[in-house]
């Protein structure tokens, strides 16, 4: 129903994506859609904490997956160590393999708020430089979004969000 306020998280491609590959997200990522929802980028960068890419009036909304699944019954409660129902049991992401050995670039520490790690705000390919990753399996703890810093060399899954 696109009349109820909610937050879908989705991903930007089903295809992997090196760090420096975010700003293709970030511009897939930006705008309204044909369904008037807005669209932004689920990552953290210096000047952008994830959860604030979201307008503070639309924290109590749920969060869902494209198939319906409820992520969190808030996207405030996203933030507060746990979630709902894990992005691999959503469905964010098909692909049963990558999802569990892969994870999802974030940038982003359990709160919410920019990690200080993410591969030189997207930039970088190196395997000297890091950026924090969460994992598609978790949801009774805050790995989910924060499952510590990996080579920015390695291949994860971008998300991306929309609302109305």
């Amino acid at each position: 129903n696109s009349s109820s306020p909610e937050v879908i998280i989705f991903p930007y491609s089903t295809d992997i994506q090196y760090a420096y590959n975010a700003h293709k997200t970030a511009y897939g990522c930006r705008g309204t859609n044909s369904s008037g929802s807005k669209l932004a980028p689920f990552f953290s960068t210096s000047t952008h904490d994830l959860k604030d890419r979201l307008p503070s009036s639309k924290w109590s909304n749920a969060v869902y997956s494209l198939q319906g699944h409820k992520i969190s019954s808030s996207w405030e409660n996203l933030w507060d160590g746990n979630i709902d129902m894990s992005l691999h049991e959503a469905e964010v992401i098909y692909d049963n393999e990558s999802s569990i050995t892969r994870g999802l670039w974030t940038g982003t520490k359990s709160d919410g708020t920019f990690s200080g790690d993410n591969c030189r705000d997207w930039s970088s390919d190196r395997s000297s430089d890091n950026g924090t990753w969460g994992s598609f399996l978790a949801k009774d703890n805050s790995t989910w979004t924060d499952n510590g810093n990996y080579s920015c060399n390695t291949n994860k899954y971008f998300l991306c969000f929309m609302y109305n």
